[in-house]
């Protein structure tokens, strides 16, 4: 799908066009233009920006990077951090998950370790306190 645009024309606008030249009678707002990257990443484009000049800053390698023309409602935006483990085998990504676990687990232990240690403590100075106690009652008597 291509349209001529020019530098100013908005995302609305060249979106507007497309319907029209490939007659598409659903709403405008129920699609949005996304740049897809090689690498996952897929973003919506603003209301704000100019394709045209968005794709020139893409740069020239369409390989690299696609403006492509979907329905809002079934395309999720993928971020930059969450793309660069698309390429990831699974094995790969079990192996962080493992990892994130482990350092879960190690930090579960250690505020378990940091309770038990504070119960302790407080058990032995309640035991203090009523030590005193008793000491107290038994002199005042």
């Amino acid at each position: 799908m291509s349209v001529w645009t020019t530098s100013l024309q908005t995302n609305q606008e060249v979106l507007s066009t497309l319907l029209n030249k490939y007659k598409i009678e659903s709403e405008a707002a129920d699609f949005g233009l996304y740049v897809v990257k090689e690498t996952g990443e897929r973003r919506l484009v603003t209301d704000s920006e100019h394709p045209l000049l968005l794709r020139v800053n893409l740069g020239p390698h369409e390989d690299l990077a696609k403006i492509y023309l979907m329905n809002k409602a079934n395309t999720n935006e993928i971020s930059h951090r969450v793309a660069e483990f698309i390429p990831f085998s699974y094995t790969e990504l079990r192996s962080f998950l493992s990892m994130f676990y482990d350092e879960e687990e190690a930090e579960a232990d250690r505020i378990r370790y940091k309770y038990h240690t504070m119960r302790e403590t407080m058990k032995a100075r309640l035991q203090e306190l009523k030590q005193g106690e008793k000491t107290r009652l038994i002199s005042i008597e």
